[in-house]
């Protein structure tokens, strides 16, 4: 999925472009008219943004990409570039998992 959305069953799944892309749409483009009342998971390959997914009231965003530095001490660098670089966070009501 990019820069698409798929309701299906009673989830809403939204597959975002590239940060990098230059007409990589917003997240409110993408799910203004999405159902809300279903469960949210957010594909975002980077894992940028987080506030933006809590604000916008996903439920769970999967993100990739950091490979955690792959090797010491490159983590270190991917520990200070993302606010979560591994693993799982909760902010308020979202769920962020980054794999490695």
């Amino acid at each position: 999925l990019r820069d698409s959305v798929l309701q299906t069953n009673g989830l809403t799944i939204i597959g975002r472009e590239d940060h990098s892309r230059k007409n990589r749409k917003t997240l409110p483009e993408l799910i203004k008219n999405s159902d809300n009342r279903t469960f949210s998971i957010l594909l975002n390959h980077q894992p940028y943004y987080l506030d933006e997914a809590v604000r916008e009231g996903i439920d769970f965003q999967f993100s990739g990409h950091t490979h955690r530095g792959q090797v010491f001490p490159a983590s270190l660098i991917t520990d200070k570039i993302f606010e979560l670089s591994q693993g799982y966070i909760q902010k308020k009501n979202t769920h962020f998992y980054v794999s490695s």
